[in-house]
């Protein structure tokens, strides 16, 4: 990771899925298998902070634009 870093020059970050949740969830949830989105998709969605996605219509929305752009960024990132 950090030979990474040097050559990029931006920010590194590992992310591991530990059942429906991580730091790293939006891009792990776009790109992972379609079972695992569904489940999530299905809910409940847990509003933990005044940026958390809880409509599955809006949480289609936002993977498919991760999905595109080939990077996930936090709601609370994208608007600023």
């Amino acid at each position: 990771m950090e030979d990474a870093h040097a050559v990029i020059g931006h920010h590194v970050q590992l992310g591991l899925l530990d059942g429906d949740v991580s730091s790293s969830g939006l891009v792990l949830l776009a790109f992972g298998p379609r079972d695992l989105q569904e489940r999530v998709l299905a809910g409940p969605l847990v509003r933990y902070t005044a940026h958390t996605i809880c409509s599955a219509s809006l949480l289609r929305s936002v993977l498919a634009e991760v999905r595109r752009q080939g990077i996930g960024r936090t709601l609370s990132a994208a608007r600023a």
